[in-house]
């Protein structure tokens, strides 16, 4: 608010209007007589001027002093907010929010937040304000439209799941202090800002602001996750606490049991009424676990940590961010234990401890003496068994198991995909259709904004709509006159041209048209062989040592997951990626039909061993594994192997040119994709072999179009640091050998 005063006589009889002209509103006096005031709302950050208009009934000379004080500020308080569950202590994340106003944008406001532990509910791990002038800065204007985002950047390991996770906002003049009874009262009086937008990693909201004369926004980021618990079913309070019940899904003995993360996971096993030896069967087939065994209130069988000891600094790192002591890790991840059953109580409790996020175990608990399962003894009042979820995974993978990034859009946005480019600013699409058809479209998907409600892109260019960055509509988007797709998978959706630098034509689409879909593969059914450098028992105790030695068409083993029903051959590094997403235990087998698992432990340590492996017959290793006594491959790090190969980055399989020259010209704004190569540095030396994949299945040679001899070829484009600061051209020949550099 800001007062225009004009002082005059009052003797003279003369009269005056004065009009003050504000963002185009009128504010007036009328015609008075007398010294006053004229107040006017400051309501627009773009507004930084008013126009005084004054007349007068008076035909002859007068003064009239006028004095325009400037705007009273309005002073608000933000409160931003994170609201987290105990299951995700140490986790992290950034919350951020701008805001807009017609053509104004205000700075990103972003902090780090690391979740907490604590015993109050909700758990509080954020409580910070700024303040600062209403529409100033990172303060939101009256009306303004402001934009919440929990944001995945750099080392952040928090996953918003929109199931679960909201975002929630009010203003008011009442102050919640961090506590829980008003943290509580706080979310019941907030409003949930919808819908919830999705761009890879980044997830937002916008809501307007409220207009109302509140001195504190309140702005809470709610990460909270439902969390299982289990609940026992009685007649009566004591019947359901008291009376022997055990907490938790009863299943039967001699069932596989599996799982991931948790500390710990409880189960209970229906023993039966007999008696005799019961055996437990372990494997943590990934990160180290523990499991325990407890019967008629006694542990009687605790395994300690199991799994490889490379890894006690990981299970260190999780128990410390679980407030628990170090422990150290015990074996190897898989083997038995086993205590005696005497007396004719039923049910034994099952626990396994598994603190690190990637985390896979399986266990069975065997029934006494090894007899069948028993037939659980009916009682009056059966209680209801909640659902177990077994470790059973989902069928057999689709040819390109790459989730696919999606979009909630709202009514008026559309989403689409972007080349790999980096170079402009808003990214840019591909030089033809069909290359965007084809080519490697970027993860970070992109919002199309437009002045009224859309369904298609058809609708797009049926009514010849603009593509705007933003929801103010002030900023079109720069296509670059490039081509770009509406969805990620290769060889889907439709392709647009966008107008842009240097033709001009800013946001508008055309060439509309649909990708045809690639041809459909030709099944292969036979089991692919992986070679090795090393037979059963016969690898290498030090990891970096299995890539030294070249593998062998005489030593090979097969490799299977099962995801429910018949276990699939893993025939790729794609099939491996897939599996370690999933979950799936991998198998390493000295057969095809998979009658005997490939020992790959040390003869005298019984530890698993390190093999280098690859698709083909005869060279350098691709791939390493870690395999164990029974055939397990266990996880290195986040994974089932480990790179052999050196990768590096160049222009896309289907980027290439016939010169040197063309290479260097061209490749700098062309999609880029990762390879790997034979050689040690990221920058292709001659002589190197390039290869799509780790597993060394696919040379380059096997997806681009490269003919003649071995001293010919074509032309790819590799950026800087390579070359001599403006990157280098190689040419790779039919053997995909480099044959050839060229500084650009």
């Amino acid at each position: 608010m800001f007062s225009t005063s004009g002082t005059e006589g009052t003797t003279t009889g003369v009269g005056y209007t004065i009009k003050a002209i504000y963002n185009n509103v009128e504010y007036t006096t009328g015609l008075v007589y007398v010294s006053g005031t004229l107040t006017i709302n400051k309501n627009s950050v773009e507004a930084t001027q008013v126009t005084l208009i004054v007349t007068t009934n008076s035909l002859d000379s007068d003064t009239i002093q006028i004095t325009t004080e400037c705007p009273i500020q309005n002073i608000l308080t933000i409160y931003n907010i994170a609201l987290t569950s105990a299951s995700d202590v140490g986790l992290s994340i950034h919350n951020q929010y701008s805001w807009t106003d017609n053509i104004f944008s205000s700075p990103l406001h972003s902090s780090l937040v690391t979740f907490a532990s604590s015993t109050n509910n909700p758990i509080v791990s954020q409580y910070e304000s700024v303040s600062g002038v209403i529409g100033a800065g990172v303060i939101p204007n009256q009306g303004a439209l402001v934009n919440m985002i929990s944001n995945k950047i750099l080392s952040d390991n928090f996953n918003f799941n929109t199931s679960l996770n909201k975002f929630r906002y009010l203003r008011t003049n009442t102050l919640y202090p961090n506590d829980t009874t008003s943290i509580n009262l706080l979310l019941g009086a907030s409003s949930e800002a919808t819908p919830i937008v999705t761009s890879g990693n980044k997830f937002s909201a916008e809501f307007p602001m409220p207009n109302n004369t509140g001195n504190i926004l309140y702005m809470v980021w709610d990460y909270r996750q439902s969390t299982e618990i289990f609940l026992n079913q009685g007649i009566s309070a004591y019947d359901a606490c008291c009376n022997g019940q055990p907490l938790g899904p009863t299943i039967n003995c001699n069932t596989v049991q599996g799982g991931g993360y948790a500390y710990p996971d409880i189960r209970n096993v229906n023993l039966g009424t007999g008696t005799g030896t019961v055996e437990l069967s372990y494997a943590a087939l990934g990160e180290p676990d523990k499991f325990i065994v407890e019967f008629d209130g006694v542990e009687v069988i605790n395994t300690g940590y199991r799994g490889n000891s490379s890894q006690q600094g990981d299970l260190n790192a999780a128990l410390a961010n679980l407030g628990q002591p170090s422990e150290t890790i015990q074996g190897v991840g898989t083997g038995t234990a086993s205590f005696t059953k005497s007396t004719a109580t039923t049910t034994a409790t099952v626990k396994v401890f598994a603190p690190i996020t990637n985390s896979t175990w399986q266990y069975t608990l065997g029934c006494p003496g090894g007899v069948a399962t028993p037939t659980p003894t009916p009682t009056a009042t059966p209680t209801p068994t909640p659902t177990v979820t077994p470790y059973v995974p989902t069928p057999t993978p689709t040819a390109t198991p790459t989730p696919t990034p999606t979009v909630t859009p709202l009514a008026n946005t559309l989403p689409f995909y972007t080349s790999n480019a980096s170079a402009t600013n808003p990214a840019s699409g591909f030089s033809t259709a069909s290359g965007a058809c084809n080519g490697q479209v970027s993860a970070n998907i992109q919002t199309a904004y437009f002045t009224q409600n859309v369904t298609s892109w058809q609708d797009v260019v049926n009514n010849n709509l603009t593509v705007y960055i933003n929801s103010t509509f002030n900023v079109p988007y720069n296509g670059f006159g490039t081509y770009f797709k509406t969805t990620y998978p290769p060889n889907t959706g439709q392709t647009f041209l966008m107008g842009g630098d240097p033709v001009g034509n800013y946001g508008q689409v055309s060439n509309l048209s649909t990708c045809s879909p690639p041809p459909t593969p030709t099944a292969n059914p036979s089991p692919v062989a992986w070679y090795l450098n090393g037979g059963e028992q016969n690898g290498f105790t030090n990891k970096s040592d299995s890539c030294n030695y070249n593998v062998s068409s005489f030593a090979t083993m097969y490799l299977f997951y099962s995801p429910g029903g018949s276990p699939v051959n893993i025939q790729s590094q794609e099939d491996l990626d897939f599996a370690y997403t999933n979950n799936y235990a991998v198998i390493a087998y000295t057969d095809a039909l998979q009658q005997n698992t490939f020992n790959g432990s040390d003869a005298g340590t019984g530890l698993p061993m390190y093999y280098g492996s690859t698709l083909q017959t005869s060279g350098a290793p691709g791939l390493k594994f870690s395999i164990g006594s029974n055939g397990i491959v266990n996880l290195i790090g986040s994974s089932y192997y480990e790179t052999c190969l050196q990768e590096f980055t160049m222009t896309a399989y289907n980027y290439f040119w016939t010169t040197s020259s063309n290479a260097c010209t061209n490749g700098s704004s062309s999609p880029t994709q990762t390879f790997y190569h034979t050689g040690s540095s990221s920058c292709l030396s001659l002589n190197d072999i390039v290869y799509v994949d780790t597993a060394k299945k696919q040379k380059l040679s096997d997806v681009a179009p490269i003919s003649g001899g071995t001293g010919t070829g074509l032309y790819w484009y590799q950026p800087s640091p390579c070359g001599s600061g403006n990157g280098q051209s190689a040419r790779i020949n039919i053997n995909s050998t480099v044959n050839n550099l060229s500084n650009c």
